[in-house]
């Protein structure tokens, strides 16, 4: 009986890997403009408590702006502060439809108390400042090593989302280059959003500052109350803004979506924050900023990403019982690959596990790989999931050429204990496993190509696949351990 099971797409990939499962990014370059705009704040003017230059209006100002201005006034001035806000992104990429949403919960006590919660996809990231310091949590299923570190930092100056992206900063070890918040995940940027307004008085005049028009739009309702409605026309496209007529807070906001050229392109893109919840000016439950962390928690400045590499226990040893189903129904084994090296590729329906296939599409192409070497793409979504017509229209839309066939019996997970996907397998002429990796990197198909000439010259890549993930670990409890010596000089 077909046995169900999902992989999920790791953390680690996202910080590790630039490639399609990020598409959204590309979405988003025009924002990163504003990001850095509003990120040049002077901490001294970003008082919530004072809404500067907003004061005062001048008489005849646009109808737009002065709405816009009002909204800004409304954030400045509360005391304390709720919503939830949910960042959404959907777009189609060839012929399937994509989403990513993320939800925030945000809650705000004047002056010095703050809490964020986020939840995006499985992952859950916390943020809480109370008593002078500011600690971060990150809950991951696919990166249990997280669950064990706790940002924890002291806070001298005001809060602002520069803060607030710093203290979720995920490091890895196995790069070189510097650590990526994990805020900057999120399908939207938090540079234009309830957030930014909440804690910055003047990001909006930055952000208005390089505007090329300004207008009120006709009047809507949202979710069944009155909003006004304005249009910001930007360098990097046009933003719309549904302000509660009531409130004057914010209840939505449509970002601009670039054009992107190419055939892989995205297409139809959405981009929106959808705001409800709002509570102002009401008292915070007691307990809400208190949480602690764990008496055996690991107190690190950032977080230090753990190694995905893990020992295979099958690595190095010859496989035997792979078995598939392909989209006729009928059996494959490793018959299909005997005495040829292989490359097997279980995948999801997911734009990493494209991206991953498109670079192992363009390694097969090559005439000099076809003659020794049998690829195999491996789908290890349900059935309930996914009918085979279903993987086969997937298969087209993502123009796979080498074969595809179906795990129904979960033996990647149950033979080799694979939990995320993309996930690759590279076999030598005895079926012998020498090398099993999860997700991937922006030169997948260089080094896949070199693994597969240092095979055909004979050499065990087992051994040498043992010693990078000893060097791998190494790597990271010496990072793990810089946090923790900086957390404690900071205290």
């Amino acid at each position: 009986m077909p046995v169900d099971y999902e992989l999920r797409q790791p953390l680690g990939s996202r910080l590790r890997r630039s490639g399609p499962h990020v598409l959204v990014l590309t979405l988003l370059a025009a924002l990163l403009v504003f990001a850095l705009v509003l990120g040049r704040t002077d901490p001294a003017t970003n008082s919530g408590a004072d809404p500067g230059p907003n004061r005062g209006m001048a008489v005849g100002q646009q109808p737009g702006r002065q709405l816009l201005q009002e909204m800004n006034l409304a954030y400045a001035a509360a005391k304390s502060y709720h919503d939830r806000t949910r960042l959404r992104v959907t777009y189609r990429q060839s012929g399937e439809w994509v989403e990513d949403v993320a939800e925030l919960v945000t809650t705000l006590a004047r002056p010095d108390r703050f809490l964020l919660e986020v939840s995006h996809g499985d992952r859950r990231f916390r943020l809480q400042v109370a008593d002078g310091r500011i600690v971060g949590w990150i809950r991951d299923p696919t990166v249990p090593g997280l669950s064990h570190q706790v940002v924890a930092r002291p806070v001298t100056n005001q809060i602002t989302l520069a803060t607030l992206m710093e203290s979720l900063e995920l490091r890895d070890p196995a790069t070189s280059s510097e650590g990526e918040s994990v805020l900057a995940t999120l399908p939207v940027p938090l540079s234009i959003s309830p957030l930014t307004f909440l804690l910055d008085a003047h990001a909006l005049d930055r952000f208005l500052s390089s505007a090329t028009d300004i207008e009120q739009i006709e009047s809507s309702t949202y979710q069944g109350q009155p909003v006004e409605r304005v249009r910001v026309q930007s360098p990097g496209g046009s933003f719309v803004f549904w302000l509660d007529r009531e409130s004057q807070l914010l209840r939505r906001i449509d970002y601009p979506t670039p054009d992107t050229t190419g055939p892989e392109a995205p297409r139809d893109a959405t981009m929106l924050a959808e705001i409800s919840d709002c509570v102002v000016d009401q008292e915070v439950p007691p307990g809400t900023f208190a949480r602690q962390p764990d008496s055996d928690a690991i107190l690190v400045h950032y977080f230090v990403l753990p190694p995905s590499l893990e020992m295979p226990a099958l690595l190095g040893t010859e496989l035997k019982g792979l078995h598939f189903t392909d989209l006729w129904g009928e059996s494959v084994d490793e018959t299909k690959w005997h005495d040829r090296l292989a490359v097997l590729i279980w995948f999801n329906r997911h734009p990493s596990s494209f991206g991953v296939l498109t670079e192992v599409e363009e390694l097969a192409d090559r005439a000099t790989i076809k003659d020794d070497v049998s690829f195999l793409a491996i789908c290890a979504e349900p059935s309930t999931e996914l009918s085979h017509g279903d993987v086969m229209q997937l298969a087209r839309n993502w123009r796979l050429t080498i074969p595809v066939v179906r795990d129904l019996d979960a033996v990647g997970r149950d033979l080799l204990g694979i939990e995320h996907a993309p996930t690759l397998a590279l076999l030598d002429r005895e079926g012998t496993l020498q090398l099993l990796e999860q997700g991937g990197d922006t030169h997948l198909d260089r080094e896949l190509e070199g693994a597969l000439d240092r095979l055909r010259r004979g050499e065990d890549l087992s051994q040498s696949y043992r010693e990078r993930i000893e060097a791998t670990r190494q790597a990271f409890e010496r990072a793990l351990a810089a946090s923790r010596a900086e957390a404690n000089n900071a205290r």
